[in-house]
């Protein structure tokens, strides 16, 4: 049997995200919403690691919030002001909405103002896996996660 790694998944949809910026410098709205994935993928994985329990999803809603995920573990301020703004920005950009043509989400993530947010995209889920690991290894993080456990 292999050792469990919590962050494979989040590990993975980065690598999905590395291949397609590579092969095309940009993504598409089903791809970019990977970005935000990465994240939420990230921040279940501490709670894994936290807790060596999935997240129950129904305690924390809205869902593909990472902002707001990280804010109810108590966790938020843990990652770097970059980080953060980059969780807030995730949320503004409402990619979840964006897969969709007939949302405004879609008009602004397909308008010739967002050709460069790819690099931005996979930026930042880059950056919030990696500081989503180093909080694994921090017992005061691991702690906080438990103490706003939701039951």
């Amino acid at each position: 049997m292999t050792d469990y790694d919590a962050f494979h998944e989040a590990r993975t949809t980065l690598g999905t995200l590395q291949r397609e910026y590579t092969a095309c410098n940009s993504f598409n709205a089903a791809v970019a919403y990977m970005a935000g994935e990465v994240c939420d993928q990230s921040l279940r994985a501490l709670f894994t690691v936290a807790t060596s329990e999935t997240l129950p999803h129904a305690k924390y809603r809205p869902p593909h919030n990472p902002h707001g995920l990280a804010a109810a573990l108590g966790i938020e301020p843990r990652y770097s002001a970059e980080t953060r703004a980059y969780l807030l920005t995730l949320q503004g950009y409402a990619l979840p909405s964006a897969r969709f043509e007939s949302t405004s989400a879609y008009e602004r993530h397909v308008a010739p103002e967002s050709a460069d947010r790819a690099r931005e995209l996979l930026d930042g889920a880059t950056r919030c896996l990696a500081e989503s690991e180093r909080l694994a290894t921090d017992s005061a993080v691991l702690a906080t996660i438990r103490a706003n456990k939701r039951s």
